[in-house]
C-alpha cells in the first residue's frame, strides 16, 4: 500500500492555487493539493454513495435497498457509525445491507446524468474510509463498472490512485484515508449513466464499537456546455480531520471574478464522519477574520450541526433513481457521509476575486474530503469563433492555386475583451500573398493593412510564417483592443498553394485576449468549421496530379476521380449520398462529422440532427445526380431563405438540435416549431423521455416521444445513427429498425453499448450488450465496416461486438480475402472478382472501396491510360 501521513493537526484547506490560494492556519499546515482550477461555460456534477449502513441512528428508510433492522446487526449498533456494508445485486436492481457482507464484497452505485449537449472536461474519482489499521494504510484500488441489467457489466474498469493522491490520518488508534483518481477518459466514453465501486480493503463493520468510523465514494464531474455561462470552477482535496482541538481549520480561495450582476455561486463539500447527533460543527464562507455569522446553512443543513450525514442540492435533499442503495438524501440517511452543494451567492460580491472559509466544530469530530467552488465569472469568451477557407478556383484545389482565409472572432463571453490579438501560423505548402492582409469588418471600416511590422494593426512575419491583427476598438501597432459583448472583427488573407504540394494542409488560428474586469489572458483555437453552413472547413486537400495526366472530374462534382476512388465516393455519381448537395460542395466531405462511420460526402445527414444536408444548406432535389427514391433528401422549404449549419447538430448552441426544432425536417419555421438559428426558444422544446429528440419530432417520426429507445437496440432514439432515414432501405426508418444497416449486428452492439438504459426492453430481442464494452465498435450504417467484401455479422457470427475465436475482425480487411473463397468463419466470398472485391468499389451508393478493389481500379486506370496513349 501507498500512503502519505498527515498528523492530526494538518490542514489540506491551504490550498495553492495558481496564485489562487494563501493559507491562514497556523503553525502544522501541510501540503494540500490543489486539482484543478478551470473557467468554462459549464458546470460540475457531485455523485456517489455510501457503502455502510447505521443500524441505530434512527436513519429513515431508503427508497430503495432492503436495510436491516437494529436487532439484525449484530452487536453495538448503539454507537454513531455505520454498522453494515451495502451490496448492490448483480442486475443493478436492488441492494442489501446486513452482517455476512464483507468489505470486500460492499458494492453501490449511483447515477450520473449530465445535461443534454454536455462535454466531460475532468473527472475524478474519490473514496475514503477506514482502513482499522496502523501505521496507516489505504486502499488504492477499486473496481469500477456499469451493470448491463443482466448479471454482466457494460464496462468494468480496476481503478488505481497514484501514490500522491492518497491521503491517511489517524484519530482513536485507527487509520482513516482517502484515496482518488482521474477517470476523466473513462467518464467521457461510458458518458451518462450507472456508475457502480467495488473492491474495498477496508475495516469490517459487524459487532465493531467505533464512534469514528465510515465507507463512501464520490464521482465529481467537470462539464462544458455551450450554452451556460462562463464559470470558474475549482476544486480541493485532501484529508483534514477536524475536532475541537484542530479547529478552526481556514483558507483563502481566490481565482474568480464576480460579475457587476446576474450572477451565482455554489460550494460542494464532500466530507465523512458527520454525525446528525451532534451539533457544534460549522462551515463558514465569507471574507475577512470570520465567526459564527458566517455559517452556511439551508434548510437540511443547520449552521450549528452542517455536517449531519446529507446528501444535499442547493437546500433540496438529493435521491437519485439508478442509486443503489436510493437513499432519501434527509438527515442521516447517508450514514456518516456527506455530499453538500450550498448557495453561497448571497455571500460574494459583484467584482470580488477571493473569500475564506472555515471549519469548526465544539462537539463532533469529521474530515473534510474536499471542495468544489463554481462561479459564475466575467470573461471574454472566443469558443464560436469561426475560420473560413474558400478555393478561390473552386474544387478541386491545385497546386499553384489561391486559398482565401477569412477568420471571425465574436465576443460571446459576457465581458469586454482586452488586448485582443489574432495570430495564425502558416503551414508549410502555402505562401502568403503580399499585400492581402485586410479587416474586412469590425474595425474602422474595411481597411488594408501593410504587411510590415510597427505601422498598423496587422503584418505577416516572413521569418516566422505568422500573420497577427490586433483588433478591437483602440488597436494600434503594439497592442490589440477591446471587443464588446457580441462585437465581430472578421479578417481575411490570402495564400498560394505549393507547386509541389498534395494532401491535406491544416491550418488553425487563434485568438488571445484578456478580460476588462480582470480575466486573465486566455488563448482560444478557432474552431475551423466556417462561419456559414457550407464553407470549406479549415483542412484543405490539395490534387497534385501525376506528370502528363489530366485531372479527370467524370461526374463533375467538383472532386476528381482519383479522389473520389481513394475516400470511397462514386467518380460516375455527382451526388453519391443523395441528399441534394454534389459530392464537391459537401461541406468537410472527407471527414467524419459525427462519428457513425460514413465521411460526410457519403452521409446523408452529417451532424445527426434529422435534417438532411441538402435541406440544412438550403438546397432543392432536382439534380439529376440526385436518386430521390432513396428517401435521403428534402427540399428547402424556403429555398434557401434561411439555413442550418449541416455541420452542427445545434446551430443556435441553445441545447437542442435542429432536428428537434424543426419537426417536420423541411428547412422552415413551421407553425408552432421553435426556430433552430435562435437559441433563447430551446428552453421551449419538451422532450419527455429525454432521448434527444423532441415529442412533436418523435409524433413526426412514428418513434415513441415516452420511449427514449423506441426500437430497443440499446442505442436512445436521438442517438440512433441517421435516425430520421432508412440506411438499408427495409422500409423502416433507424429510429426504428434495430439492424438500420442489415448486417445482423444490432445498432447498440455496433455502437458499443449496453443494454441497461430503462426504456431498453431486452425481452423485445433487438438488443445484445456489447461484449467489450465499446472498447472497438463498427458503423451501425455500414455493412462491412473495413470494406474487405464481407459483411459485419457474417465476420463477427455470434454477433456481441468482439472477435471470438474462428471469427474474421470486421475492423481488418485483409481477413476478408482468403484463397479458397471462405473464410475462417466458413462464410463463402465472392466468386470472381467482378462479384465480390470489384464490386466493394462501385456496388451501391454509400460504399467505400475495399484495398483490394483499390488495386484493380487502379490496374484498370493504368489499362485505359496505356489505351489512350
Amino acid at each position: 500500500m501507498y500512503y502519505k501521513h498527515l498528523s492530526s493537526g494538518s490542514s489540506w484547506l491551504s490550498l495553492l492555487a495558481a496564485a489562487a490560494v494563501t493559507t491562514l492556519a497556523a503553525a502544522g499546515a501541510a501540503a494540500p493539493v490543489l486539482r484543478v482550477s478551470v473557467d468554462q461555460r459549464g458546470d460540475f456534477a457531485m455523485i456517489g454513495n455510501t457503502f455502510g449502513w447505521d443500524c441505530g441512528a434512527m436513519a429513515p428508510a431508503p427508497v430503495v435497498g432492503n436495510a436491516p433492522t437494529q436487532a439484525m446487526c449484530g452487536a453495538n449498533t448503539v454507537d454513531s457509525a455505520p454498522d453494515v456494508y451495502w451490496r448492490s445485486n448483480d442486475n443493478g436492481t436492488d441492494a442489501t445491507a446486513d452482517t455476512t457482507i464483507t468489505s470486500a464484497q460492499a458494492r453501490t452505485q449511483a447515477m450520473l446524468n449530465l445535461p443534454a449537449g454536455a462535454q466531460v472536461t475532468h473527472a475524478f474519482l474519490y473514496w475514503a474510509g477506514n482502513s482499522g489499521a496502523l501505521p496507516n494504510e489505504a486502499d488504492d484500488t477499486v473496481t469500477l463498472d456499469r451493470p448491463d441489467g443482466q448479471g454482466g457489466v457494460v464496462f468494468s474498469n480496476s481503478v488505481m490512485a497514484l501514490p500522491a493522491d492518497i491521503v491517511t490520518t489517524s484519530n482513536e488508534n485507527s487509520g482513516y484515508f482517502q484515496s482518488i483518481a482521474d477517470v476523466t477518459a473513462l467518464v467521457q466514453a461510458q458518458g451518462n449513466g450507472v456508475y457502480r465501486v467495488s473492491g474495498l480493503t477496508m475495516v469490517e463493520l459487524p459487532n465493531v464499537d467505533a464512534t469514528v468510523s465510515f465507507g463512501s465514494w464520490t464521482l465529481v464531474v467537470l462539464y462544458r456546455l455551450a450554452s451556460a455561462p462562463p464559470r470558474n470552477i475549482t476544486v480541493f482535496d485532501g484529508l483534514d480531520l477536524v475536532t475541537n482541538i484542530t479547529s478552526p481549520v481556514t483558507a483563502q480561495l481566490s481565482g474568480f471574478v464576480v460579475p457587476q450582476a446576474g450572477f451565482d455561486a455554489k460550494l460542494g463539500v464532500i466530507a465523512y464522519e458527520g454525525d446528525e447527533q451532534f451539533v457544534g460543527d460549522r462551515l463558514l464562507f465569507g471574507t475577512g477574520s470570520l465567526n459564527n455569522t458566517d455559517s452556511v446553512s439551508n434548510n437540511l443543513n443547520p449552521a450549528n450541526n452542517f455536517f449531519n450525514s446529507t446528501r444535499t442540492s442547493l437546500g433540496m435533499a438529493v435521491s437519485n433513481v439508478g442509486d443503489l442503495p436510493q437513499l432519501t438524501g434527509a438527515a442521516l440517511s447517508m450514514s456518516s457521509v456527506d455530499f453538500d452543494v450550498v448557495d453561497i451567492t448571497d455571500r460574494v460580491t459583484a467584482g470580488q476575486t477571493s473569500a475564506d472559509i472555515a471549519a469548526t466544530t465544539s462537539g463532533d469530530v469529521y474530515f473534510l474530503g474536499a471542495f468544489i467552488t463554481s462561479i459564475s465569472t466575467f470573461k471574454p469568451d472566443f469558443a464560436t469563433s469561426t475560420k473560413e477557407v474558400s478555393d478561390v478556383n473552386g474544387p478541386p484545389l491545385l497546386a499553384n492555386e489561391e486559398l482565401l482565409y477569412t477568420i471571425t472572432a465574436t465576443n460571446s463571453g459576457n465581458d469586454v475583451s482586452v488586448d485582443t490579438v489574432v495570430t495564425d501560423v502558416l503551414p508549410a505548402g502555402v505562401t502568403y500573398q503580399p499585400g492581402s492582409l485586410q479587416i474586412v469588418s469590425g474595425g474602422p471600416g474595411a481597411m488594408v493593412l501593410t504587411d510590415g511590422a510597427g505601422d498598423d494593426a496587422g503584418e505577416y512575419d516572413a521569418a516566422t510564417n505568422t500573420v497577427t491583427v490586433r483588433i478591437g476598438a483602440g488597436a494600434n501597432a503594439t497592442q490589440g483592443g477591446n471587443l464588446a459583448v457580441g462585437e465581430s472583427t472578421v479578417i481575411s488573407f490570402s495564400v498560394t498553394v505549393a507547386s509541389d504540394a498534395s494532401g491535406t494542409i491544416s491550418n488553425q488560428a487563434t485568438i488571445e485576449a484578456g478580460g476588462q474586469q480582470g480575466a486573465p489572458a486566455e488563448t482560444t483555437p478557432t474552431d475551423g468549421n466556417g462561419g456559414q453552413p457550407g464553407t470549406p472547413p479549415t483542412d484543405v486537400v490539395v490534387t497534385n496530379c501525376p506528370t502528363g495526366e489530366e485531372c479527370i472530374d467524370s461526374d463533375g462534382d467538383g472532386l476528381i476521380d482519383s479522389v473520389e476512388i481513394t475516400i470511397g465516393s462514386d467518380p460516375n455519381d455527382a451526388d453519391s449520398d443523395d441528399d441534394g448537395v454534389l459530392d464537391g460542395a459537401e461541406p468537410a466531405f472527407d471527414k467524419d462529422t459525427d462519428g457513425d462511420g460514413l465521411i460526410n460526402v457519403l452521409d446523408a445527414d452529417s451532424d445527426n440532427d434529422g435534417l438532411t444536408d441538402g435541406t440544412e444548406l438550403g438546397l432543392g432535389c432536382d439534380d439529376p445526380a440526385t436518386n430521390n427514391a432513396v428517401g435521403n433528401c428534402t427540399p428547402d422549404g424556403d429555398s434557401g431563405q434561411t439555413t442550418t449549419d449541416p455541420l452542427d447538430a445545434d446551430s443556435d448552441d441553445g441545447g437542442v438540435s435542429d432536428g428537434a426544432e424543426d419537426i417536420n425536417l423541411n428547412g422552415v419555421v413551421d407553425g408552432t416549431e421553435t426556430d433552430p438559428n435562435v437559441g433563447a426558444d430551446d428552453a421551449s422544446v419538451i422532450d419527455s423521455d429525454g432521448d434527444g429528440l423532441s415529442d412533436g419530432l418523435e409524433t413526426q417520426l412514428g418513434t415513441d416521444p415516452n420511449n427514449a429507445d423506441s426500437d430497443n437496440d440499446g442505442l436512445l432514439d436521438g442517438d440512433e445513427p441517421n435516425f430520421s432515414l432508412d440506411s438499408d432501405g427495409d422500409g423502416t426508418i433507424n429510429a426504428l429498425d434495430p439492424d438500420s444497416d442489415n448486417d445482423g449486428v444490432f445498432d447498440g452492439t455496433e455502437s458499443g453499448n449496453g443494454c441497461d438504459h430503462p426504456d431498453t426492453d431486452v425481452s423485445a430481442g433487438n438488443c445484445i450488450p456489447d461484449g467489450d464494452g465499446g472498447a472497438t465498435k463498427t458503423s451501425p450504417l455500414d455493412p462491412d465496416t473495413d470494406h474487405g467484401g464481407v459483411s459485419d455479422g457474417d465476420e463477427d457470427s455470434n454477433h456481441n461486438g468482439v472477435v471470438d475465436a474462428g471469427e474474421r475482425d470486421p475492423l481488418n480487411a485483409a481477413d476478408d480475402i482468403v484463397a479458397s473463397g471462405g473464410g475462417p468463419g466458413g462464410t463463402p466470398l465472392g466468386d470472381s472478382l467482378e462479384g465480390g472485391a470489384f464490386a466493394c468499389a462501385y456496388g451501391g451508393k454509400g460504399k467505400p472501396a475495399g484495398p483490394v478493389a483499390l488495386l484493380w481500379l487502379a490496374a484498370a486506370a493504368w489499362l485505359l491510360r496505356r489505351r489512350r496513349d
